[in-house]
């Protein structure tokens, strides 16, 4: 392909191998393009175009799409290690003056052969970017938190993980109907479940009618003879059998099975399943350890369920929901035999996480630590963690407390027939049950800190802490879990240091996005809840609703990286809850000489080619009354009285966002009666060429970015100057349009005025 001056030097490269080095899909875009990683197939591109953007300001960015013609004539993509197919890496870059420019970044959707002649073969390609991957990928992803739990041996990174137990109920049958003896309960299941009873298991029959002389809903009993699609026990009510029972039940084992080594748990007094566990990512659940009103009675997790010792301790953390949790009540004991030294982790009066260690709490000889309230009905990561010294802390939330007498841990061998039972004499859910070794201790707080960030990601945030969480912050935690960015840090020296990464930036910064930061977002948002969980939505519907929540922009860039505008991007508004009133300072970059584009051949602007323009004007972005709905909220309206007369009724609704207070749905609303309060012209369509000027304005085309303010002139001849146009516009959306033959490259606009509203000091 011969390089004509006036356009762009163009490179086109592919990943044939998208998993070559450990790669995978989504993390392509960061490898350089000197990597062997990629093939240049510049030379047989015939012709491509590209779109990126949105047609309107409160409409969401679509993905980028990517249609390419290659020249096949050679059978180079037909053979050998260079065979194209879908879901391959795909880049194109322009090179100007020794300036790169991204033009797209993303994977090829398909691949369409198409015979021109005997001689001429073509190929016409598809390609979306990864936000079109982030509307397929469902947040239901139990690998995400399995990651931090299991050991490497199993695909995880925990090394001190040895036991896992996840409290969910999937071991559950439908009973159809039981039959009684005097000494037998037989109990007939349907079909179609994922296991098999087997002599021995302990299992909970609930739902089914009592008769005289027979139990038929029975706790913790064990099976005692199995065949095909039935089971026994035995019967504990003596007395004339009764016969069948009436209605269907529920059989539960009550077996806590441990997804790493082979202590199996048992459940006493087993009561039920919550609806939803601490993971709101997974389809799972946690168990109600809440039944009974005296000691005797409240159900309890034995570990394991035999008696037997569990060696090498050196932790144990779990997931703990205090939503009916008693006071003064204990939680665990967990101590050796070979020792006096013991550890107790109850919740105190007042509703505080409490530790004592070196004897029971009763009876004195001991030192204790407290911690943060845990009955407030929010789950919290809880445990009893050996520290790099050995020893023994009590650890809440990310956050480790020391007792004031140290003492050296006994966690490392302990019978769990006597010393280990967990909500023995506590009513709350526990769920995702870790026990740790203790020979790796440098490591241990870390993996703990790790699983808390993972397991709380989405839920961090008001309410559950002190701290609001910014809507920049809420979208990188949805990356993650996306499979856009890791956790980590975090080591038993320093307790902290937890990272959360992904390679994302907030406001055109070139710095990429760092927590909590007060220009991350404009706008606070509330956590998915535990009992509300996402798992039927995907990445990018989350992403969204962090979107319309602060009025902001996300999209991925042509180099591909993730990008997110927040409601400030042109600006500052500030709000007064007493007034109920806000004020708007503009704050945004003036165009520069290649971002304004003009009619008048005027020094300093650039030329847009006059047959392309499209200027609307329309009353479709006037909106006199905004509607704000929050989740679980109520309505937040603003009313543009004095625009009515002019502008007439029109509403713009928008339900569902994430607002923390009814204060700050009702700033959204009146922020979005402020920018589309009065009717202006749109720029539909302008393109600029590469041809124009042998080329000079190349970097105008290749350098405009999605969300750059531009200057737009337009003159019409012989118009007065109220027929003109001569203001500050967004770009909303960008296409290129590329030829070889016969060497051309065109580049067009949508230009949006209504973010740039002018400095107001107070609205309405």
């Amino acid at each position: 392909m011969t390089q004509l001056s006036a356009l762009p030097v163009l490179s086109v490269y592919v990943a044939f191998n998208p998993t070559s080095g450990g790669n995978t899909l989504y993390t392509a875009q960061n490898i350089p393009v000197t990597n062997p990683y990629w093939t240049e197939v510049t030379p047989y591109v015939r012709s491509f175009n590209t779109k990126l953007g949105r047609q309107h300001f409160l409409d969401r960015v679509e993905a980028s799409t990517l249609n390419i013609t290659l020249n096949n004539r050679t059978g180079y993509f037909s053979s050998g290690t260079h065979v194209l197919d879908t879901r391959m890496p795909i880049k194109v870059i322009a090179n100007y003056s020794s300036t790169p420019y991204g033009v797209f970044y993303g994977i090829i959707d398909n691949v369409v052969e198409r015979l021109s002649d005997v001689l001429n073969i073509d190929l016409d390609v598809q390609a979306s970017d990864l936000t079109k991957y982030m509307s397929l990928r469902y947040l239901n992803s139990p690998t995400f938190w399995s990651n931090y739990c299991l050991p490497p041996s199993l695909g995880g990174t925990a090394t001190s993980a040895i036991h896992w137990y996840d409290c969910n109920k999937t071991k559950q049958a439908n009973i159809t109907a039981a039959n009684a003896t005097s000494s037998v309960v037989t109990y007939t299941y349907a079909p179609g479940n994922s296991f098999v009873f087997i002599v021995g298991d302990k299992v909970t029959i609930t739902g089914l009618t009592k008769q005289i002389g027979a139990a038929y809903n029975q706790t913790n009993v064990t099976v005692t003879g199995v065949g095909t699609g039935y089971f026994t026990t035995a019967n504990s009510v003596s007395g004339t059998p009764a016969g069948n029972s009436l209605g269907q039940g529920i059989a539960t084992k009550t077996f806590m099975t441990d997804l790493i080594g082979t202590a199996t748990g048992e459940v006493i007094n087993y009561t039920n399943f919550t609806n939803n566990g601490a993971i709101i990512y997974e389809i799972n659940t946690g168990i109600d350890l809440g039944n009974g009103s005296n000691y005797n009675a409240q159900a309890s997790l034995k570990i394991p369920y035999n008696g037997s010792n569990i060696t090498n301790v050196g932790g144990i953390d779990f997931w703990m929901n205090g939503v009916a949790t008693a006071l003064s009540t204990n939680i665990m004991y967990l101590g050796s035999t070979s020792t006096p030294k013991y550890f107790g982790l109850y919740v105190n009066p007042s509703g505080n996480i409490e530790m004592a260690g070196g004897g029971f709490a009763h009876s004195g000889d001991y030192t204790k630590v407290t911690g943060p309230v845990v009955n407030d009905g929010y789950w919290h990561h809880i445990g009893i963690v050996s520290n790099e010294s050995g020893y023994v802390d009590m650890y809440c939330d990310g956050v480790f407390y020391s007792l004031p007498t140290p003492i050296l841990g006994p966690l490392q061998t302990y019978n769990s027939g006597t010393q280990f039972t967990i909500g023995y004499q506590v009513a709350a859910y526990f769920d995702e049950i870790i026990i740790n070794s203790a020979s790796s201790l440098s490591t241990l707080a870390g993996e703990v800190q790790r699983r808390y960030q993972a397991g709380s990601l989405l839920q961090l945030g008001f309410p559950t802490t002190s701290n609001y969480v910014y809507s920049g912050d809420r979208i990188a935690e949805i990356l993650c879990l996306a499979g856009f960015g890791y956790i980590t840090g975090g080591n038993s020296t320093t307790k902290s240091n937890i990272a959360l990464t992904c390679n994302y930036y907030i406001n055109d910064s070139s710095t990429a996005w760092v927590p909590s930061l007060s220009t991350n977002g404009y706008t606070f948002v509330e956590p998915w809840y535990y009992d509300s969980p996402i798992t039927g939505s995907t990445a990018l519907d989350l992403i969204l609703q962090v979107c319309s929540t602060d009025i902001g922009m996300f999209f991925q860039t042509p180099e591909g990286n993730f990008y997110f505008y927040n409601q400030n991007y042109y600006g500052s508004w500030a709000w007064n809850d007493y007034t109920q009133k806000g004020s708007w300072t503009s704050s945004y970059t003036a165009p520069d000489s290649n971002h304004t584009w003009a009619d008048t051949g005027a020094s300093g602007t650039v030329p847009y080619f006059g047959n392309s323009l499209q200027v609307t004007r329309d009353d479709v972005d006037v909106w006199t009354t905004v509607k704000v709905t929050p989740q679980s909220g109520v309505d937040q309206i603003f009313e543009n009285t004095a625009a009515e007369p002019r502008w007439g009724y029109t509403t713009l609704a928008k339900g569902s966002t994430l607002h923390t207070s009814l204060t700050s749905a009702l700033s959204t609303a009146t922020y979005l009666g402020f920018l589309f309060q009065a009717a202006k012209p749109r720029v539909q369509f302008i393109e600029l060429r590469a041809e124009t000027a042998n080329g000079t304005y190349i970097p105008a085309m290749l350098g405009a970015e999605l969300g750059d303010p531009v200057n737009f002139q337009r003159n019409p001849s012989g118009a007065s100057s109220g027929g003109s146009i001569n203001s500050n516009f967004i770009i909303e959306s960008i296409s290129h349009d590329f030829q070889a033959d016969p060497g051309q490259w065109h580049t067009t606009f949508i230009l949006d005025p209504y973010p740039l509203q002018p400095t107001t000091t107070y609205f309405p």
